[in-house]
């Protein structure tokens, strides 16, 4: 019997922790970057929200981004940080308390894919699946250069998320480490980037991380009465229509 996505992804965490546990003192003052409070031993687990509700969508979509902010005092590696859980939660409680609205803002992303202006953003968090490439968190300011080196230790674990989530579309949330998709072998095509996943060519769309929205000069999409949704909501919609995806 075919084990679950959930599952397959649980036993590859646990190997991905201990590994983290055993890397070496030279590469953790590289991938440690300015946090202060972070562990060796500290991940953020993220993966498919609900996999009976991804399963059945017609395009499933995976979400990347650089990492969580979590670097705070008294940070302790047994709190459940689950990325999973947090938008269940954001889907129960129906607001987004977080200051920089990510969960808001990837399901405002999420319904210009599927082409759906009916829901609420809130209804829409259990349908695709998210992931953070670096999984100790990091601080406010991204430093990609620790980053860049966290995805060269873990290039082929990362690989083996994104293949087990096994997505139709990947949107990088990230202008700045968008680049570092050449680590998990993507390749450029006419200018746009795409990944072979499990035998089949997916494209990376590039989306600036969603904390940074208010920078965009994009109108907004009248289709959202928040204008910072509105206006990631243009900016994706110019993505796929780049990329020559109508879903």
């Amino acid at each position: 019997m075919k084990k679950s996505k959930t599952n397959q992804l649980e036993k590859l965490f646990i190997k991905w922790k201990d590994k983290q546990v055993n890397e070496s003192e030279k590469d953790w003052k590289k991938t440690k970057g300015t946090t202060k409070y972070v562990s060796k031993s500290y991940f953020c687990e993220d993966g498919i929200i609900d996999e009976k509700v991804f399963e059945k969508e017609k395009v499933k979509v995976l979400f990347i981004t650089n990492e969580a902010n979590d670097d705070i005092k008294g940070l302790d590696e047994n709190i459940d940080s689950s990325r999973v859980k947090a938008f269940k939660e954001y889907h129960d409680v129906k607001k987004d308390d977080w200051k920089g609205k990510l969960r808001e803002r990837v399901c405002a992303i999420y319904k210009v894919i599927i082409n759906n202006y009916d829901l609420h953003e809130y209804e829409v968090s259990h349908n695709f699946a998210f992931m953070n490439l670096n999984k100790r968190a990091g601080t406010k300011k991204i430093t990609d250069k620790h980053i860049e080196r966290y995805v060269e230790l873990y290039k082929d674990e990362i690989i083996s998320e994104i293949q087990i989530i096994n997505p139709d579309i990947i949107v990088w949330l990230g202008i700045n480490t968008y680049y570092l998709n050449q680590y998990l072998d993507a390749y450029l095509e006419d200018k746009r980037c795409y990944m072979n996943i499990n035998s089949k060519r997916v494209p990376i769309l590039r989306m600036p991380h969603t904390s940074y929205a208010f920078t965009l000069k994009d109108k907004p999409m009248d289709k959202f009465e928040n204008k910072i949704n509105g206006k990631l909501a243009t900016r994706i919609q110019k993505e796929l229509e780049r990329f020559g995806i109508r879903t």
